[in-house]
């Protein structure tokens, strides 16, 4: 969608639309156990999970977890959230190559 959204922001014409029903694909974070580094990674979800951390997402068009952030997005966890539907990964690894060649006929 960021890509959709930054293209029509420099005057291109497209568009994004969500889907009737799609999954919803997250970032997470977390600390690995015994990892080397456990304090810098601490800081580093520190630093992601505060408002600072937040805008550099929100300026990427990622929806924010902090309400004070404001994204370039127009989308709200509110908006997509009806649409949301669990990721059959099971699917998606039985149907990469199928779906990759079809969008490579398609768009390329």
């Amino acid at each position: 969608d960021f890509m959709a959204y930054e293209q029509k922001a420099k005057g291109e014409s497209v568009d994004f639309v969500v889907p009737d029903k799609t999954p919803i694909l997250v970032n997470p974070a977390s600390l690995v156990k015994n990892g080397p580094n456990p304090k810098g990674g601490k800081k580093f979800i520190d630093f992601m999970l505060s408002k600072e951390g937040q805008q550099i997402l929100a300026n990427w068009y990622h929806i924010p977890l902090n309400p004070d952030v404001k994204s370039k997005t127009p989308l709200t966890l509110e908006k997509v959230k009806p649409h949301a539907v669990d990721l059959d990964i099971d699917w998606v690894n039985e149907n990469y190559d199928r779906i990759r060649n079809e969008w490579k006929e398609k768009f390329q």
